[in-house]
């Protein structure tokens, strides 16, 4: 009944804006712009699809194995944008995203259906369409101010994607969704004597409701507020900017922890970036310094455990990013990355330190993406096992990793070559540890508190492992504006010391699929 509520109000919210946008297109000036315009440039429709298939790798120390052997993914979009005389309108639409058949897996499924933010026991509904954007700028003499339902992306993407960061591997499947109000501004546009990059700096305000992220998702009950403050600068070689944002969160319903009052979270995430040229020559910039950085303070009352659950717990989480590009010609380019996201090396105090990178800012094609999520998706099944605990813990949901770089740090090297008009090769090798060792809440749970790995064992080692990814996609630009690209991918994870007494063999992973757009 709830979830039935639920959709209602969110149709409901959808119809109230497409009415508001029917209302100002009606009454919008005739000497306005008489079609559609690409929206930032891009593609009216899209759709991309890969198919891939996955070695099996054991999941605990009983030999349980991963039971996901081949699958589907695909992502639809579509949409256009009106530009009138000061105001642009806006509407995209993403259907089906997600997996369109294949076999499906059973981890993850004993606390609920809502272990994973994007479903692994079943294929996409057919329902499964939302709106991408659904909004309405206006342009004035002081800013612009932008209305409606949007998606949006901040820096590198360490935190907020808008699912259209050029990608080394595989598809964006989740971006930020939000019902927004926004002001933008130029606050020093008016100081003539100002050096140019100063006027063009730019201030902005904004008031959200999350409608999905991966840490919130209204359609599921979760209710998150925030107010974001930010400012950046943007020129043709370089960029950088500051945001602020404070967050209020409610948490859903656990079915399996019934609370008086849901679990909520208070955090203020400060995140600043940079993209700076370090060489140019002949107006091209060779090598070039990319980099972000976050930290997120807060309070949350989510009763991981016993010692949290009168007084909740202190968030205190720090994560970054830094790589280089180095493009000494128009058809190689070199990219150096390294990446730290924060771990919790004592789970049973009162601060919680673990960080997560946005689950598309993709590392990789194997660790993050697949193994880690099916790891801690086991552990939590075997936490709600009713032969071992009469009553689960609440909260568990937050301990499975989503297909993220969380509690590691890494290095990434990626090579680019494009040998032909079209063709693109790339070459990437990952090398991964755990920030504050890889621990198994299950494992850990039972033993009293101590950390203890996958295996039962204490953990001695922090290395995740390494993996080489390797891709090749081919473009063909029709004539009559169709964009064709086909995929071909595949990984290889060699598992570390901390994850080999559990996982004794490589893990691959292969991929195909195409990307159409026009």
């Amino acid at each position: 009944m709830r979830e039935r509520q639920r959709i209602g109000n969110y149709i409901g919210l959808m119809i109230g804006y497409m009415i508001v946008l029917a209302m100002v297109i009606a009454s919008a000036p005739s000497h306005a712009a008489d079609g559609p315009t690409r929206l930032n440039n891009e593609s009216f429709v899209r759709i991309e699809s890969l198919g891939q298939g996955m070695s099996q790798f054991g999941l605990d120390d009983q030999g349980t194995l991963n039971d996901r052997d081949w699958w589907v993914d695909a992502r639809f979009l579509g949409g256009f944008a009106y530009a009138l005389e000061n105001m642009t309108l806006e509407f995209e639409l993403e259907a089906w995203t997600g997996q369109l058949t294949g076999d499906t897996t059973s981890v993850g499924t004993l606390r609920g259906e809502d272990t994973f933010q994007s479903r692994r026991d079943q294929g996409v509904q057919w329902y499964a369409i939302l709106p991408q954007r659904l909004s309405m700028s206006y342009a004035t003499d002081v800013g612009v101010i932008r209305l409606g339902h949007q998606t949006y992306n901040w820096g590198l993407g360490l935190l907020v994607q808008d699912g259209r960061q050029p990608r080394d591997f595989g598809l964006a499947m989740r971006n930020n969704l939000v019902e927004r109000i926004a002001f933008g501004t130029k606050p020093f546009n008016s100081l003539k004597a100002a050096p140019q990059w100063l006027r063009d700096a730019t201030g902005f305000i904004a008031a959200d409701v999350v409608f999905r992220d991966d840490n919130a998702s209204l359609l599921a009950g979760d209710v998150a507020a925030s107010g974001v403050l930010g400012f950046k600068i943007e020129e043709d070689t370089w960029s950088a900017g500051l945001i602020e944002s404070l967050r209020f969160q409610r948490d859903r319903d656990d079915a399996d922890f019934p609370l008086e009052d849901p679990s909520t979270l208070q955090v203020l995430t400060s995140d600043v970036y940079a993209k700076l040229p370090l060489w140019t020559q002949n107006n091209r910039v060779k090598l070039s310094l990319e980099t972000e950085a976050a930290f997120i303070y807060g309070q949350t009352n989510r009763p991981y455990l016993d010692e949290t659950f009168e007084d909740g717990a202190t968030i205190q989480a720090f994560g970054a990013v830094a790589r280089l590009n180095y493009a000494p010609t128009e058809s190689l380019n070199l990219k150096f990355e390294g990446g730290y996201a924060s771990g919790d090396q004592d789970a049973r105090d009162d601060v919680y330190r673990v960080f997560t990178f946005h689950s598309d800012y993709q590392i990789g094609m194997v660790l993050f993406d697949q193994v880690m999520p099916m790891l801690t998706a086991r552990s939590v099944d075997r936490i709600h096992d009713p032969e071992l605990i009469q009553q689960a813990p609440a909260s568990t949901r937050f301990l499975v990793n989503q297909g993220a770089l969380r509690n590691a740090r890494y290095l990434y090297p990626v090579i680019g070559y494009r040998p032909i008009e079209g063709l693109e090769l790339k070459l990437a090798y990952l090398m991964a540890f755990s920030a504050a060792g890889a621990i198994d809440p299950f494992q850990s749970g039972i033993n009293g508190g101590y950390n203890l790995g996958f295996d039962g064992k204490p953990t001695m080692s922090k290395n995740l492992g390494q993996e080489l990814c390797l891709g090749v996609r081919y473009t063909v630009n029709a004539s009559n504006g169709l964009k064709t690209t086909l995929i071909a991918e595949g990984g290889v994870l060699a598992p570390g010391a901390a994850l080999s007494s559990v996982i004794n063999d490589n893990v691959s992973l292969a991929r195909a699929g195409f990307s159409l757009s026009w």
